[in-house]
């Protein structure tokens, strides 16, 4: 069950985050529960705004981008500003979900309002998600789109030494894996704080 923490592990949260966290109802995670919540979720993201009108400059499109060692292509959406003058930064963004859950569609909002504020390409990545991919099948679908990005950064219009990784919840987590990978298999430049 999730969130019902054990009596030993309870004395481990903050006295002040414990009633947060206790206020949300522990649940089964199952291949029933995720596949319900994933309904939900698609739900939800039918009624959203359209990106298309928020932010008419954006340029979306779906491209396929070659998995690693034999895995499956990697879905990705794309972000372009029209109109730029100049090579822009890119990001190589991850949604959030658990790593159970969500798409890169879900996040359209999200990249499309970075690429709109920051004048940055915008790389959503649709990694695989568990339980019918195990580790370290996401990370290596993440690495793949940065590899792909950082190889074919001048085709696309990019900036190859402003390339940037980052995600929100589960995809910021994730985002960290490849960029220290990047640094600690030296395939291309990387500047890492990590």
């Amino acid at each position: 069950m999730m969130n019902s923490a054990s009596p030993s592990s309870r004395r481990l949260l903050d006295p002040e985050i414990a009633p947060a966290i206790e206020a949300f109802p522990p649940f089964e995670l199952s291949p029933q529960t995720i596949a319900a919540v994933r309904e939900r979720l698609r739900t939800r993201m039918a009624a959203a705004p359209d990106g298309a009108q928020l932010f008419p400059t954006i340029i979306r499109t779906e491209r396929h981008v070659l998995g690693l060692d034999g895995e499956p292509a990697v879905r990705v959406l794309y972000y372009e500003p029209q109109g730029r003058t100049k090579r822009p930064p890119a990001l190589v963004w991850h949604h959030g979900g658990g790593y159970v859950m969500g798409t890169a569609d879900d996040d359209d909002l999200t990249c499309r309002r970075i690429a709109a504020e920051t004048g940055a390409i915008v790389v959503s990545v649709d990694y695989r998600l568990a339980p019918e991919t195990a580790a370290p099948g996401p990370l290596n679908d993440s690495y793949a789109v940065l590899k792909w990005l950082h190889s074919n950064a001048d085709e696309l219009g990019a900036d190859p030494t402003r390339i940037a990784v980052g995600g929100q919840s589960a995809g910021g987590g994730l985002a960290a894996a490849p960029a220290i990978r990047a640094r600690d298999e030296g395939e291309f430049p990387s500047r890492s704080s990590c």
